[in-house]
């Protein structure tokens, strides 16, 4: 593209330059041209139709003779002597007819009037048109010279002298004005060459100078083009990596780290305040990172809010968290739009080298990587990578291209956590919590792989499996002679956005021919809030209208209102195991847990403390006045078939707690 572009430049300035030359020239030609064609007239009276083209056949059958002597010698086939016969009739005929009407068809002419090759019909007419390779430009006399030496042989001359015969008488006449012509046409080229040289091509080796020069000057701009951010001016993903890797090259024994810096929630400024804000705050976060690096570091951008930062003078790993601290300090300084102070956050993912022995291509994959895992929220918007952030990534891979096979086989199971009554102990229900039975990893935790099956589309095939496990569970207590009031099943913000879910749990209901209070449906308050639309509420809504039991789980670490718990229908609330862990010795989880059992309770809602693992823990919650619990305090979870023991032990327990507190009272 670079060296097209610069051609096309350089050919517009020669074609100017030349067309100026060539008009100049041509004038002179014409005008010398008028002179000697009039001389010319004056002395010689006429010029008939005889012209150029009669003595360049004359040149050509001169030439043709020297073949003689040697063709003479040659013996000839009976077809080649046919093909002489055949050839001397239609070079008198040719000859005939180039005579009587040469202005008509005789020769064709090249762009400087010079005889080159004759006409196609007339060569079609004599049988020569085999020869022709291009009809456009017809005949080329040397064509039709070697083809009459090759068929001439020892009659050669007899051949050429008679073929010549029809022209000699006028060519004789015409040779002296001829030749006139000739050293006219000498001097028109002698000047011809002169304005050549001084309007063209002097002037157009300067112009090629010039291009050169312009057309390098446009291949460097587009270079620098192709490898930076325009927005920004900073060097984009493909040159960052070229720069990295060369600094590696040179500095093998230094150790260097790469931060990878995403701002948060980006795209909120470009929704609110329109996309000229959100490109001022990223020039500016830009201006702010490129005063906070030294002078062998450069910052790229690699994406929309996506920066990276390659550090040089970073000893330690320390060291390295140090900058990426202060680099998240200055990018959550006040930016100053047109609508008004705007603050950002960010999130920072970074990977330290020790000796500067890896690549571009290793360092950005794990600053990637160490990004992605702040994203969870869990450890924090700064995270230096490790080798575990690696095998984590290796499992993750792993696990997505098993999950089907492992949804096909059943490896998926449900356990099941009982929740008793917190005043008597009674059951009052399981929460069944998905389980993954892999043939060779074990017994694997939701966390390692529900998020894995939700980015593969595979909520919902998980969901209706899950469903169909806890409502043969719930039968299975029944026909033992259990009473369980209900079991749970927890659902994820991508099965709420299935308009037909309402639907698909009351089939399956159906077909058991089981109630509508068998099932509590569990739903975390911050997926219902924050889902993009009020799909999900309305969902949710309609389930609880149907006479399900709606549970919102991990309640108190999203909005925690009471408009929340009448917006949705909830049956009870789920208190969140992060209030409740220490609560026995924390004063401010102790009034945080008595603030939400006191407003469940006013709008006649029942709580469930989740995450009881301590009996002092049991006793404070109890003592607050939750009516459910939950946690490893009472049980951990399990199968179906060991829940069928634990049932049956527990009713013996709490038959005998029921005696004792007879027998006292």
């Amino acid at each position: 593209m670079i060296r097209s572009s610069g051609k096309v430049w350089l050919g517009a300035q020669i074609s100017r330059r030349a067309m100026v030359g060539s008009l100049a020239g041509m004038a002179i030609m014409l005008l010398l041209t008028g002179f000697e064609m009039t001389a010319m007239h004056e002395q010689l009276g006429r010029i008939d139709a005889i012209s150029a083209q009669q003595v360049l056949i004359e040149r050509q059958i001169s030439d043709l003779r020297s073949y003689a002597t040697t063709a003479r010698h040659l013996s000839l086939a009976s077809e080649e002597t046919l093909a002489r016969q055949d050839l001397v009739t239609r070079l008198d005929l040719l000859t005939t007819t180039i005579s009587a009407r040469q202005d008509m068809f005789a020769f064709g002419q090249s762009a400087q009037g010079i005889a080159a090759s004759l006409d196609y019909s007339l060569a079609k007419l004599f049988a020569l048109a085999a020869l022709i390779r291009n009809p456009t430009e017809g005949l080329p006399i040397g064509d039709i010279v070697e083809q009459i030496r090759l068929l001439a042989g020892d009659d050669l001359n007899a051949t050429l002298r008679d073929w010549a015969g029809t022209l000699s008488a006028d060519a004789a006449d015409a040779r002296g004005r001829i030749r006139f012509a000739l050293i006219t046409l000498a001097g028109i080229v002698l000047l011809a060459s002169l304005s050549l040289w001084l309007f063209v091509l002097r002037p157009l080796s300067r112009t090629v100078l010039d291009g050169t020069e312009h057309a390098r000057a446009l291949e460097d701009a587009l270079a620098h083009t192709a490898g930076h951010d325009r927005l920004t001016g900073l060097p984009n993903r493909s040159r960052s990596a070229e720069l990295i890797d060369r600094h590696i090259t040179r500095r093998r024994k230094e150790s260097v780290g790469l931060i990878h810096l995403n701002l948060c929630h980006f795209h909120m400024i470009n929704e609110e305040l329109g996309h000229e804000a959100g490109d001022q705050v990223l020039v500016e976060t830009a201006r702010r990172l490129l005063q906070s690096i030294g002078e062998r570091e450069f910052v790229a951008r690699i994406g929309g809010d996506e920066f990276l930062i390659f550090a040089t003078d970073v000893p330690t790993p320390d060291n390295l968290m140090a900058r990426a601290a202060a680099l998240r300090r200055t990018v959550r300084e006040p930016f100053d739009l047109a609508q008004g102070a705007r603050h950002m956050d960010c999130v920072i993912g970074a990977v330290w080298s020790a000796t500067g022995t890896t690549d571009a291509e290793s360092l950005s994959v794990r600053a990637d990587i160490a990004l992605r895992s702040t994203l969870s929220g869990e450890e924090g918007p700064l995270r230096l990578f490790t080798q575990a952030m690696m095998e984590e990534v290796a499992l993750r891979d792993a696990l997505s291209r098993e999950l089907r096979r492992a949804l096909e086989k059943k490896e998926l199971v449900a356990f099941f956590q009982p929740q008793v009554s917190a005043q008597g102990g009674e059951v009052t229900g399981f929460e069944a919590l998905i389980r993954w039975n892999h043939p060779t990893r074990g017994l694997l935790s939701p966390a390692k792989f529900l998020k894995i099956a939700e980015e593969m589309g595979l909520a919902d095939q998980i969901g209706a499996h899950m469903l169909d496990q806890a409502l043969d569970a719930w039968q299975g207590w029944a026909a033992a002679g259990f009473a369980v009031p209900h079991v749970a099943v927890n659902y994820s913000a991508a099965q709420l956005a299935d308009i037909l879910l309402a639907d698909r749990i009351k089939w399956a209901l159906e077909q058991r021919d089981l109630p509508v209070d068998c099932l509590a449906l569990e739903v975390v308050e911050t997926v219902a809030i924050e889902t993009d639309d009020a799909l999900a509420v309305r969902i949710i809504r309609n389930l609880a209208e149907a006479g399900f039991a709606i549970e919102l789980d991990d309640f108190g670490t999203g909005h925690a209102s009471i408009a929340n718990i009448q917006r949705l229908r909830a049956s009870r609330i789920k208190i969140d195991r992060s209030f409740v862990s220490g609560i026995d010795q924390r004063q401010d989880l102790s009034v945080m847990a008595d603030a939400m059992v006191r407003m469940a309770t006013a709008l006649g809602v029942g709580t469930i403390a989740e995450g009881v693992e301590t009996a002092e823990e049991r006793a404070k919650v109890t003592a607050l006045g939750c009516t459910s619990l939950q946690g490893y305090n009472i049980a951990r979870p399990m199968a179906f078939e060991d829940t069928l023991q634990w049932l049956a032990e527990h009713r013996m327990l709490n038959h005998g707690r029921r005696r004792s507190r007879a027998a006292s009272a």
